[in-house]
């Protein structure tokens, strides 16, 4: 009696897991959600690198950038990107956040800014090192998302804070990619873990990738500028004009009934453009109000350009942090950043302190405001070709 009533218990939970399973794999499926295979996929990755130090897939805050480097030799660009490429790739860095600048090479120069110590407020240099370097908040988990490797150094991933009051929403994650490049996979990565992700970018070759790029990555062939506008530039590919299309932030959610919703993790990186979007178009919304996430690649080789005259490069400064401390201001902490050494200049000293020339940064806004579900017809990438058009 008592094997049969044991048996019996054994049949029924084996169904039920069983069940349970089956409903997992319906709902991972059809409804995008950030279901509990998905949680333990993300569990898996978290632990594969905390238990075996083989996977970057979970990173750790790198330390600030050294404000003040004396006497560095020609090589000190790549042996700086060398270093920082072994510690993001050590498990070692996740105990040992000490500061870097022991280590750095010791004698000639990083490239010099176009002006020196003495037509500038140091204390303003000092300030913008801190906003581009200096993590305001921490992080927990921390995901890396996509990238490549080129020259044999990472690039094109993203950051994502899986951190509970700021994570995915498991039930309507939407992600806004401003940006493309060709590399989708920071897109496609997003979208496994349940997200209906927006792409966008445009010129001719972007113009052949196809809307729907798989079930949850839409693909807009359209730039993210300040405003609605053409402009025809010469495409330095291909060696020829192209007409390039632009609309701002709030009129592409306005066009997919995303004007009221939350964004889960706006990811921008547009060569440059980012100040003038951010400054004269994004913070005059209440974007940034509704969005959890910021992933963004800020782009200072301005300061590196010798034809400008002092007053001009100033400017230029006092620019970038003001738009920075904007972030700060519209309720976002940064929580990340690293400098981005694919550009054949990554490092550049400004009157004796070094900051990168391209950067990626994570900001989150722990206080974000709810916003509402969008309700818009399917299919998506029916929807989203409206984003292409003059409407």
């Amino acid at each position: 009696m008592a094997i049969r009533n044991a048996v019996r218990r054994w049949t029924v939970t084996v169904l039920m897991t069983s069940a349970s399973l089956l409903l997992v794999i319906v709902l991972d499926r059809h409804t995008g959600m950030l279901t509990p295979r998905r949680y333990l996929l993300l569990q898996f990755r978290y632990h594969s690198l905390k238990n075996t130090g083989s996977s970057v897939e979970y990173v750790t805050i790198p330390p600030p950038l050294p404000i003040e480097v004396k006497n560095l030799t020609n090589q000190a660009g790549e042996e700086y990107r060398n270093l920082f490429v072994r510690r993001k790739h050590s498990l070692a860095a996740s105990s040992d956040q000490s500061d870097i600048r022991e280590e750095l090479p010791s004698s000639s120069e990083v490239p010099i800014a176009a002006f020196n110590k003495t037509m500038i407020d140091m204390e303003e240099v000092k300030e913008l090192v801190n906003l581009i370097t200096a993590p305001t908040y921490p992080c927990r988990k921390l995901l890396k998302q996509g990238g490549r490797t080129c020259h044999k150094y990472p690039d094109g991933d993203k950051k994502v804070c899986m951190d509970d009051e700021v994570a995915p929403d498991s039930k309507s994650c939407i992600v806004y990619s401003a940006g493309i490049g060709h590399d989708f996979s920071f897109d496609f990565a997003m979208a496994d873990l349940g997200c209906e992700v927006f792409a966008f970018d445009h010129d001719d070759i972007h113009n052949q990738y196809d809307s729907a790029q798989s079930k949850r990555v839409h693909v807009g062939h359209v730039r993210l500028g300040a405003r609605v506008e053409y402009q025809t530039e010469i495409n330095k590919v291909t060696n020829k004009n192209f007409t390039y299309f632009y609309r701002p932030l709030d009129n592409i959610m306005y066009i997919l009934y995303h004007e009221k919703a939350n964004i889960d993790l706006l990811k921008i990186d547009i060569e440059g453009y980012e100040w003038e979007v951010l400054e004269r178009s994004v913070f005059k919304t209440d974007i940034l109000e509704r969005t959890k996430q910021l992933a963004i690649e800020i782009h200072m080789d301005d300061l590196l350009n010798s034809v400008l005259h002092s007053q001009a490069s100033k400017k230029i400064l006092k620019k970038y942090a003001q738009i920075l401390k904007g972030l700060r201001s519209h309720g976002f902490e940064l929580v990340y950043y690293e400098p981005n050494f694919i550009s054949p200049i990554p490092m550049m000293k400004i009157g004796g302190r070094v900051m990168p020339v391209f950067a990626e940064q994570l900001w989150i806004n722990r206080h974000y405001k709810k916003g509402t579900r969008p309700r818009y017809p399917r299919p998506l990438h029916q929807l989203i070709k409206r984003v292409d058009s003059e409407e």
